[in-house]
């Protein structure tokens, strides 16, 4: 931390706590100047919160040091980061402090699965390894042909970037017949009248809540799910990386919170 103790950084929010501790829908913070060290635990803050945390909200950091400005998603507990403008620069996962460097020194640092593969003594391999793909990958661009091949490439590439990563231990059903089984079996609503309720209907879950009836309720968000099996335990995979377990009871568990199964 002794490189950047003396610079400036100020760091802004939108949809979320000036401390990242908290989403804030529709909040958004203006830059103010911090310490370093309150920069990383703001982000680090930020990369503790979970998936149904951040669910239908674009959550963000803006954070501003001497040599840059960047912004910083939480992407299924992954801290992700883009040097501002955002439209033209690519996202890579960082922790809080390469975030901080970069920010500071104005340099890219590591990514954390270069930071992985380095600290395995393969560093010369990788950075020849780069440097053939940025070779190879100058080559293609050039050829008007490839142009439509690598949007496609680029959709699947955004996909294993960002997507959430399977849970340790969980198997896909991917059979149509277990698969319609269970959406017959667990189709339906789950919660309480007082807090969000869960709507299960044939692969799409919506969440809404503040109102006794269908007709009176606000959509909080709406995703796409499939089942999965850990063990002998089906759970319902959300697509946005949140995992629902299947009750003895009947009703849904998300972490330490229950979804009773509702009446009606």
């Amino acid at each position: 931390m002794s490189a950047y103790l003396q610079p400036r950084f100020a760091i802004a929010t939108m949809h979320l706590s000036a401390d990242g501790t908290t989403v804030h829908r529709g909040e958004e913070n203006t830059a103010v100047d911090l310490a370093p060290e309150a920069a990383v635990a703001a982000m680090g803050a930020f990369g503790r919160l979970t998936a149904m945390d951040l669910v239908d909200v674009e959550a963000k950091i803006y954070l501003t040091g001497p040599r840059a400005k960047v912004a910083v998603q939480n992407v299924g507990g992954r801290l992700f980061v883009t040097a501002v403008p955002e439209a033209v620069n690519t996202a890579t996962e960082r922790t809080p402090e390469q975030i901080l460097e970069m920010v500071a020194l104005g340099k890219e640092a590591p990514t954390v699965a270069e930071t992985q593969w380095n600290d395995e003594g393969a560093e010369g391999a990788a950075t020849a390894a780069a440097k053939r793909g940025a070779s190879a990958w100058s080559a293609v661009r050039r050829s008007p042909w490839t142009l439509a091949v690598l949007a496609v490439t680029t959709l699947v590439m955004a996909y294993a970037t960002f997507g959430p990563a399977m849970p340790a231990g969980v198997e896909v059903i991917h059979d149509p017949a277990k698969t319609a089984a269970l959406h017959g079996k667990l189709n339906g609503r789950y919660g309480l009248p007082s807090g969000t309720i869960l709507v299960l209907n044939g692969g799409k879950l919506t969440g809404v809540r503040g109102g006794q009836t269908a007709g009176n309720e606000e959509k909080v968000f709406e995703l796409s799910y499939r089942f999965g099996l850990r063990g002998e335990q089906v759970v319902v995979l959300v697509s946005n990386g949140a995992l629902l377990e299947q009750r003895a009871d009947g009703g849904l568990k998300f972490l330490e919170s229950v979804y009773p199964r509702a009446t009606k």
